[in-house]
This record gives structure tokens, sequence and C-alpha cells, in this order.
């Protein structure tokens, strides 16, 4: 299935292979997780999307690709 972009909110926190400014694993020393490795604020409504509900996250509320975001936001289950 060929995902549309174009109805998916592109931010400068997301990862840049989502369109993003966040160059994951671009420092070996830092942490890049995703929403598919259990954060708590991720609310699944398939396999691979959901919506972000991080109140103090910048993907609050929009749809979100499992391995869209995470950086600085993700907290696990």
């Amino acid at each position: 299935m060929m995902t549309d972009w174009s109805t998916v909110t592109i931010l400068k926190s997301d990862y840049s292979e989502y369109g993003g400014e966040v160059e994951r694993w671009k420092n070996e020393n830092e942490s890049y997780p995703d929403c598919s490795g259990g954060c708590k604020h991720f609310a699944r409504t398939d396999e691979d999307w959901g919506v972000c509900k991080n109140p103090n996250g910048p993907r609050e509320g929009l749809l979100t690709h499992e391995h869209q975001a995470g950086k600085d936001c993700f907290e696990q289950e």
C-alpha cells in the first residue's frame, strides 16, 4: 500500500527520511527512538499509523507514521 504523504503534516522535528530536519543516527551517542518502540503517547490507529497524544510533544493530535518522529518526546510505556 502506497502512502499519500500529502495528507500528513510534516514538522521540522520529524526524522529527515520523513521530511523533517532531524538526521537520525547523526550522533552515535544520542538516542533516536520512534513511536514504534512503545511510546506511551502513541495511540495506534492501525499497524503503522497513530496519533500522538503527548501534550508536550510537537506532533500532539497529529496523524503520525510510527517511524516518523520521537526524538526528545518519546516516553517508554
